[in-house]
């Protein structure tokens, strides 16, 4: 908005297709989607996931990314410089985050957490470091979260396509992460029921079950809420 009100380009004169309101130079949706997209792509290259779906998810994302840029154009609400613009400022922007992200995601975990277990008031430095490390480690201990992420992706197309509300916004935001949060401590939960104990144990499976089955139900109902959002915008897209 800052960058917006500054040089407080006009909007293309042509026909639209959809009414929108504001300057301009440079897209909001271009730099956002940029930078979203491009964080996960950075995060799914910390993991230790197979090459090849590193390869994939990165390609799949960055077409995502060119596709919403261009669709802006299509619309007639952006130049061509308009998307060139934000997918700039999101790279500048991006190269800063992750490297600061890295600095948290660095670091020898044997020598970091004895340091953290003697010191009862950690700094807010080794907080965030080790969440996302947290973060991090979800990636590669589960193809359930992956699943997640990618629902997601496909959900904030949808979102933006079909132009829904702030407070549907709002909504599906804090569905996601409801969701993505339930999958890790689901995986939280199995990590240390493993730790107790390696033997087939029915207390053990009877406690990720249950952890397990916690997520589906949750899952169910964001599906359920998504299809309440969405059922009448698509019905009426259509009909």
């Amino acid at each position: 908005m800052l960058l917006k009100s500054i040089f407080a380009r006009p909007r293309p004169s042509n026909i639209y297709l959809v009414k929108v309101s504001g300057y301009s130079f440079p897209s909001g949706h271009a730099m956002t989607s940029a930078a979203f997209y491009g964080f996960i792509i950075y995060l799914i290259w910390q993991t230790n996931i197979r090459k090849n779906l590193k390869i994939a998810s990165t390609v799949f994302l960055f077409i995502l990314i060119i596709l919403i840029g261009v669709s802006r154009v299509y619309l007639g609400v952006h130049y061509t410089s308009d998307i060139a613009a934000g997918f700039l400022v999101s790279i500048a922007y991006l190269i800063v985050f992750t490297k600061l992200t890295s600095i948290y995601l660095k670091g020898d975990d044997k020598k970091m957490y004895p340091k953290l277990q003697n010191n009862n008031h950690k700094s807010l430095i080794s907080s965030f470091r080790c969440a996302f490390n947290g973060i991090k480690i979800s990636f590669e201990s589960g193809r359930n979260i992956i699943v997640h992420y990618i629902i997601a992706l496909i959900v904030i197309l949808l979102g933006i396509f079909l132009k829904i509300s702030s407070k549907e916004w709002v909504i599906c935001v804090m569905l996601f992460g409801l969701v993505i949060s339930a999958e890790m401590i689901n995986t939280a939960v199995e990590t240390i029921v493993d730790l107790i104990t390696q033997d087939i144990n029915p207390l053990a499976k009877r406690a990720k079950d249950i952890s397990a089955g916690a997520v589906l139900v949750l899952a169910i109902a964001a599906a359920v809420v998504g299809l309440i959002i969405f059922i009448p915008k698509i019905y009426n897209l259509i009909f």
